[in-house]
């Protein structure tokens, strides 16, 4: 795990009570569907125990910018890591839930 997010430069994060996106008539799929018109694309989405996970990456010359979105029901979480994630790592079974 430590080698495929070796690349990583910051992490933060965020959590938005589901109200706010109420109180501006803003929906969770209206705000991924914004982020893919605007240089985000999706590499995944998961639900897991209820919580709905998309994943969504913007690259950059500099360095790619990876948005996590996590739909807890009460609230949503959003984390954004700047830096280089190695796909590889995820792909080849190297990297499990158990190992995290």
């Amino acid at each position: 795990f430590q080698e495929a997010v070796s690349g990583i430069r910051s992490v933060e994060f965020i959590s938005i009570p589901k109200s706010a996106f109420n109180d501006q008539n803003v929906s969770i799929q209206g705000y991924k569907k914004f982020l893919l018109e605007n240089r985000f694309e999706s590499l995944m989405d998961v639900r897991d125990n209820g919580e709905q996970i998309s994943v969504l990456l913007a690259p950059d010359s500099k360095h790619e910018c990876y948005l996590i979105i996590v739909d807890e029901g009460s609230e949503v979480i959003v984390f954004e890591m700047k830096g280089h994630i190695n796909p590889a790592h995820f792909t080849s079974g190297k990297i499990t839930a158990s190992s995290l």
